[in-house]
């Protein structure tokens, strides 16, 4: 099937409980472990190195490139996203975002839009996930 591995990563993300608010100043807690959250992270980003390309803008040697530009376009486009227009275009078939950006995409849902309460010194693919997608976003 064309879309297996989208179909894949939106049913990992599915599988999170929803973050609920507090009421003390209307704050967002998630409903899962730091343990839990990091686990989570860990396995959807293993299965997502494995099976997305790496971003040209990862590579940088000199000068960028008109690519490296609409990565960082399209990356600043979705960060800037509202909730709900992320979470329409994540779960849109065709996928909506570019290869490069679907990732981050998803990180930023997870740690955003789900308040995922994640130490990324104890995960252990957050590293690659920085070293593949850093650059895209701090020059987004």
């Amino acid at each position: 099937m064309q879309f297996t591995k989208h179909i894949h990563v939106l049913h990992l993300l599915s599988t999170i409980p929803a973050p609920r608010p507090t009421g003390e100043h209307g704050f967002i807690r998630s409903p899962i472990s730091s343990e839990d959250a990091i686990a989570c992270w860990d396995h959807l980003f293993d299965y997502i190195h494995a099976h997305w390309v790496k971003p040209m803008s990862s590579s940088i040697i000199g000068r960028e490139t008109s690519v490296h530009v609409a990565e960082y376009v399209d990356c600043q486009t979705m960060l800037r996203m509202g909730h709900d227009e992320l979470v329409a275009k994540l779960e849109s078939l065709p996928p909506y975002f570019r290869e490069e950006i679907f990732p981050v995409a998803v990180a930023r849902y997870l740690l955003r839009d789900m308040c995922l309460p994640m130490n990324h010194r104890l995960s252990t693919t957050f590293a690659v996930f920085h070293t593949r997608y850093g650059n895209m976003i701090l020059s987004s």
